[in-house]
């Protein structure tokens, strides 16, 4: 937080020539202002300390590489390549709609989307009722194997006071 990526960069022991030389390279493909504490890096370094590689992940769908090839550098943003798996969820509600999807990962996405289908159909902060229920099928995007995102929600049923609400994806 409150640095930038050469002094990052020199902070782990690559030269502060070649660090200027990156930001440099990096600057047509991706805008450095938009780099954001937390995000995570990775260097990778030859054995005689020199850098191999230098990755940036931006968000969830997209890595920043900069790659040494025979004597200079190359500099990319890279897609991920996603694997979508059509998932259920399926939830109680106690109190509330969040704390029904909290165990979820990215619940907060699942409770807006929610929300925003059956916005005609009841009040979430007033008509929600302990023993609701809810049931979603919802794309899941992974990457290498991880939890990356909720795509869309194909279907969606809720059960409130008995009565059954349903949509789908059209």
């Amino acid at each position: 937080k409150n640095t930038t990526l050469v002094a990052t960069l020199v902070d782990y022991d690559v030269p502060v020539t070649l660090a200027n030389e990156l930001a440099d390279l990096i600057k047509p493909v991706f805008d450095l202002r938009k780099m954001r504490a937390g995000n995570l890096f990775r260097l990778e370094k030859e054995p005689d300390a020199t850098l191999r590689a230098f990755e940036y992940k931006i968000d969830d769908e997209s890595v920043l590489k900069v790659q040494k090839d025979a004597d200079s550098y190359a500099a990319r943003v890279e897609k991920l390549e996603l694997e979508t798996r059509e998932t259920l969820v399926t939830a109680e509600i106690d109190t509330s709609l969040y704390s029904a999807l909290d165990g979820q990962p990215k619940s907060e996405y699942l409770v807006s989307e929610v929300a925003g289908i059956f916005a005609w159909d009841l009040d979430f902060n007033t008509e929600i009722q302990s023993g609701d229920k809810i049931r979603l099928i919802v794309d899941q995007q992974f990457h290498d194997g991880e939890f990356v995102k909720y795509g869309k929600i194909r279907a969606a049923e809720l059960i409130n006071a008995g009565r059954t609400f349903r949509a789908y994806l059209f």
